[in-house]
C-alpha cells in the first residue's frame, strides 16, 4: 500500500447531490523516472552507416597490452555509434506530439488536428502493409517452400496449451502453472549430499595444485565472425552499449576484419573483457 502525506482535506458543499465529494490535497514529491536510454532514434540510411564506418575505424594490429585492448574495444564501439548517429534521418512525431498537447490544454483545434492525423496515419499503414504483402507474394514460388511454407502458415490452426497435471490434479491458471514449476526446480536444482568429505576436499583442491599449460588457441576470422552475427537473433535488447544485434548485421568487411584483429588480440592476452571498464 502507497502512503502518501495529505495537506489538506475538505468537503465540497457546494454541488447539488446526494454525495458530497471530497478535495484532497497531497504533498508528496512524484517519482518520476527518466525514459530509456535510446542509440537509434528514427531510420537509419545503411549505406551511409558502412560509409562512415570506414572512415572512422583504424586497424588495430598492434594490441600488446590489456590497455590496448580496452581502448580498442572503446575506439571501436564509439565509430559504430558515432556512424549510426551520423546516418539516422530524425523522424517527425507530430502525432504524438500533438496528442500529448490536446491531453494537456484540451483544445478543439489540438483535437480535431489529432483526429486528422490520426486518419493520414492509418491511411499510411494500410498502405505499406498493402505493398509489403504484396511484395512478399510477389516472392512466393511453386518450385521451392516458400509457398508450402506460406500456406502452412495461414491455414495453421492456433495451438492451445494444455493444463499441467501433477498427483491427478489439473492446473490451468497462470499463478499454478508458475507454483508448480517453481517447487519442480526447487527439488531439481539442489546439491546432492556430500557423503565423502575428504574426496570432496581433494577434488577442490585439486585444481590449485595441478600445473598450468598453455592450450592451443584457435583464433577466428572475419567470416567466422560473419556466420556467427548472421544467427544472431534481431529482436533482443540492447546490452551497455545500446548497439541492437540487427545493427551488427551490416558490419562492412573492414569492420569485421577490425573485429577479428580484436578478438585474437584478447585470446593471445589470454584477456577476458570486463563491461564496467567500458562504460
Amino acid at each position: 500500500m502507497v502512503t502518501y502525506n495529505t495537506s489538506n482535506m475538505r468537503v465540497l458543499h457546494e454541488l447539488d447531490s446526494d454525495h458530497c465529494p471530497v478535495l484532497i490535497s497531497f504533498d508528496d514529491n512524484p517519482m518520476l523516472r527518466p525514459p530509456p536510454n535510446r542509440l537509434i532514434e528514427g531510420t537509419i540510411n545503411w549505406n551511409n552507416f558502412q560509409l562512415n564506418l570506414d572512415d572512422v575505424l583504424q586497424p588495430t594490429n598492434n594490441l600488446k597490452t590489456i590497455t590496448d585492448a580496452d581502448a580498442a574495444v572503446r575506439t571501436f564501439t564509439d565509430a559504430i555509434t558515432s556512424s549510426i548517429r551520423a546516418a539516422t534521418v530524425p523522424t517527425r512525431w507530430e502525432k504524438h506530439q500533438t496528442r500529448r498537447l490536446w491531453q494537456k490544454h484540451r483544445e478543439p483545434w489540438q483535437h480535431h488536428r489529432l483526429n486528422q492525423l490520426t486518419r493520414e496515419v492509418k491511411k499510411l499503414l494500410d498502405e505499406h502493409r498493402f505493398i509489403s504483402y504484396q511484395r512478399h507474394l510477389a516472392t512466393l514460388s511453386p518450385e521451392d517452400s516458400s509457398l508450402w511454407k506460406e500456406t502452412k502458415r495461414v491455414l495453421k490452426e492456433p495451438c492451445i496449451i494444455p493444463p499441467l497435471q501433477q498427483d491427478g490434479c489439473q492446473y490451468a491458471s497462470d499463478n499454478e502453472k508458475c507454483e508448480i514449476f517453481a517447487d519442480s526446480f526447487q527439488a531439481s536444482f539442489i546439491p546432492n549430499p556430500i557423503k565423502n568429505k575428504e574426496f570432496n576436499e581433494e577434488i577442490e583442491l585439486f585444481p590449485n595444485n595441478y600445473p598450468s599449460a598453455p592450450l592451443p588457441v584457435n583464433f577466428t576470422s572475419p567470416n567466422e565472425i560473419h556466420t556467427i552475427i548472421q544467427k544472431l537473433p534481431t529482436k533482443k535488447s540492447p546490452g551497455y552499449d545500446l548497439i541492437p544485434n540487427f545493427v551488427l548485421k551490416y558490419l562492412t568487411r573492414k569492420a569485421l576484419a577490425n573485429l577479428a584483429s580484436l578478438f585474437n588480440a584478447l585470446l593471445r592476452l589470454e584477456y577476458f573483457l570486463i563491461l564496467g571498464n567500458m562504460q
